[in-house]
């Protein structure tokens, strides 16, 4: 769903500020799995992209870090927190098939996704500053978990119908994979992790404060 985002502050215990950015639902809400759920996205997003960066590539990528925190104040309402980044904001594809830049690093890394979770998953909605990103969006085969932006297997689809290989996606020796392929899986040219999920250990990773 929408969220509103708010510039927020951080203060560590020596009184110095970090500046933030607080999220929470339009539809304000305490359920906190949905929270946690926007969370693992973006930490499961960043396992990917460790594993992206293991490859011999000129730009190292990398997700904002992310946490779920309890306001008191607020009647227990929920937010997500995370440091604000500085600069251009670029959105490089939606969830939706759509190509919203001509960079070859985040068109490729979405393709990294699905071959690198053997054909599981595709991390999508790829945007932020730099090669910094942040509110990405996984669909998954199975169409479960990861928020009502995951269209399962049509929004896979939808990435390779408008998806064209680029030399990053070359540098990686990814699978082709042209515009209107077909991504059914085929079989790996290589072998990779497998996939979390939500109910996985990755749960129990997503850091919170209240």
């Amino acid at each position: 769903g929408a969220r509103m985002c708010y510039v927020a502050k951080e203060l560590d215990q020596n009184g110095a500020e970090r500046k933030m950015v607080a999220k929470l639902f339009q539809r304000k809400t305490k359920d906190k799995d949905r929270y946690f759920n926007e969370a693992m996205t973006q930490m499961l997003a960043q396992e990917y992209a460790e594993e992206f960066n293991t490859y011999d590539l000129a730009r190292k990528i990398r997700f904002n870090s992310v946490h779920v925190c309890k306001l008191g104040e607020r009647g227990g309402q929920f937010i997500t927190l995370e440091p604000f980044l500085e600069g251009e904001y670029v959105k490089h594809n939606d969830n939706d098939g759509n190509v919203c830049s001509n960079d070859p690093v985040a068109q490729a890394f979405s393709h990294f996704s699905w071959e690198s979770s053997n054909h599981q998953l595709l991390v999508c909605d790829i945007q932020g500053v730099g090669d910094t990103y942040t509110d990405p969006q996984i669909h998954t085969v199975s169409g479960e978990d990861f928020g009502v932006g995951n269209l399962g297997p049509e929004g896979i689809y939808k990435f390779f119908k408008t998806h064209q290989c680029n030399s990053v996606c070359e540098a990686l020796q990814l699978p082709r994979r042209g515009r209107g392929a077909d991504p059914k899986p085929s079989s790996p040219s290589w072998s990779s992790k497998s996939p979390l999920s939500p109910s996985s250990e990755l749960a129990s990773k997503v850091s919170w404060c209240h």
